[in-house]
């Protein structure tokens, strides 16, 4: 038995209209929420507090992005984050290829 026709619809039909992943997933938990006997007060509670964190990442990029445009260059703190970020990014995702080539006894080399 699979997922209720109401689900199957409403996460397909973004992919109809060119919605992207982000959206329709938020979709999905709200379809149920809505049909449920949740109490409007706090299905309306719960979806702004799960709101919050979007908003204020939002706003702090929105913040940054003018600061590196008013002064012409980043902060020191975001280049030196951006450059771990980077650097951390290339390891974790490294070692996941070499492990999964080692578990698929994947030989690269000559």
């Amino acid at each position: 038995r699979g997922p209720p026709t109401c689900l199957v619809r409403a996460a397909g039909a973004g992919r109809a209209r060119g919605v992207p992943e982000a959206h329709r997933a938020l979709a999905v938990p709200r379809v149920p929420a809505g049909i449920s006997r949740v109490p409007f007060s706090a299905y309306i509670l719960g979806s702004w507090l799960g709101t919050l964190p979007a908003i204020f990442a939002y706003v702090e990029a929105g913040q940054l992005s003018s600061e590196i445009v008013l002064s012409g260059s980043p902060p020191s703190w975001l280049v030196k984050f951006g450059l771990a970020a980077t650097v951390g990014a290339v390891t974790v995702i490294g070692n996941l290829a070499s492990r999964t080539l080692k578990e698929l006894d994947v030989d690269l080399e000559d």
